[in-house]
């Protein structure tokens, strides 16, 4: 009777182990990390949606911000083109708006200046790497004359 009694729990944990286990779906986790530097002499200024603080930043020239986004779910290889720009899916799938202010004076609303491909990326580790945005004077006057 008592080993009825044993057999029957563990019957019951590998039962609930191996229907707990899906074969069939598996999430990877990825890690991005968003590096801005402002080697220009201008000041920008990026903001957002206030509920979405971690995406508005002020730099003065030479200063630099760094946001990192963990991902619960990704594509089982990553490479760079597994990621976007964090302002991207803001904008097009939350519906916020994204400015950038330049020295005070112009404003942009939806800029291309922080979906530009003025990054270089590198990979971290297998599930993580950082893109590192550079403003400079030649990019952000190219940027101004532009609008």
């Amino acid at each position: 009777m008592m080993f009825m009694r044993k057999f029957s729990y563990i019957v019951v944990f590998c039962l609930a182990l191996v229907l707990s286990c899906s074969p069939w779906r598996v999430d990877y986790y990825q890690i991005a990390t968003y590096e801005f530097i402002n080697n220009s002499s201008y000041t920008i200024e990026v903001f957002t949606d206030p509920n979405i603080p971690e995406l508005s930043f002020s730099l003065k020239q030479g200063e630099h911000y760094s946001y990192r986004v963990d991902m619960g779910s990704g594509e089982e290889v990553v490479t760079e083109a597994s990621y976007s720009s964090p302002y991207q899916y803001e904008c097009e799938m939350r519906g916020a708006e994204v400015y950038v202010k330049i020295n005070d004076e112009l404003s942009f609303l939806y800029p291309d200046l922080v979906y530009l491909e003025n990054y270089i990326s590198n990979k971290l580790a297998k599930r993580h790497y950082k893109f590192t945005y550079t403003f400079e004077d030649e990019l952000l006057s190219t940027f101004l004359a532009s609008e």
